[in-house]
């Protein structure tokens, strides 16, 4: 079956969402959670059966920035460390979901800090989902799998292991199951070279 985008129309001051997939009723959700955990996130300015009416955000998007920074060669993980911690407020707000569309259109830079958009196709599952799902959307972003995303990507799994809980995690075990679910949603059989990710050290 097909599945078609919502309906996204951008206005001067607002965002009108008119939804023909994902559920209404968990973005809903997810916002209320959000402002009663004082996370910042554009606010609902109307709402409909179907539509919802934001503010605008005005910032760059986390695939502007990426983009941007790997052009000109400069370090990006100051950024993705900041996007870390936004993601893990966000799942302290948001108990046993995960965010499940972690692409880098999703995230926008507002006075230096992230802030999230569209949640209505949450899932329930771990962060580490998440963190493994944006690992395989830095890696497959055109230009795919170049040293930089590479580099990057196994400088991030570095810092993450300095921090993960007393049980470690298995991210070669988390990073294939994402390609998979990339490979799924891209109808594609993409592959990554583990050992330039992991190396001897992660």
């Amino acid at each position: 079956m097909r599945r078609y985008r919502n309906e996204i129309i951008i206005e001067p001051s607002s965002v009108i969402k008119r939804f023909t997939v994902g559920e209404i009723a968990l973005e809903k959700m997810v916002y209320k959670q959000l402002s009663l955990s004082n996370i910042k996130t554009a606010q609902i300015i109307e709402e409909g059966e179907d539509v919802l009416v934001f503010s605008r955000l005005d910032g760059l998007t986390m695939n502007a920035l990426f983009e941007t920074s790997e052009a000109y060669q400069d370090d990006f993980l100051p950024y993705l460390l900041e996007w870390e911690e936004y993601l893990r407020l966000w799942h302290e707000a948001i108990k046993d979901y995960r965010y499940g569309d972690v692409n880098m259109n999703n995230f926008i830079y507002v006075n230096h800090q992230w802030i999230g958009i569209d949640f209505e196709q949450i899932v329930i599952g771990t962060i580490e989902e998440d963190f493994s799902d944006m690992m395989c959307f830095i890696l497959f972003h055109s230009p795919k799998l170049t040293e930089y995303k590479y580099q990057l990507v196994r400088r991030w799994l570095q810092s993450l292991t300095k921090t993960d809980s007393q049980i470690p995690v298995n991210w070669e075990r988390k990073l294939q199951e994402a390609l998979g679910r990339l490979n799924q949603r891209r109808n594609s059989n993409e592959v990554l070279d583990m050992h330039k990710i992991m190396g001897g050290s992660v």
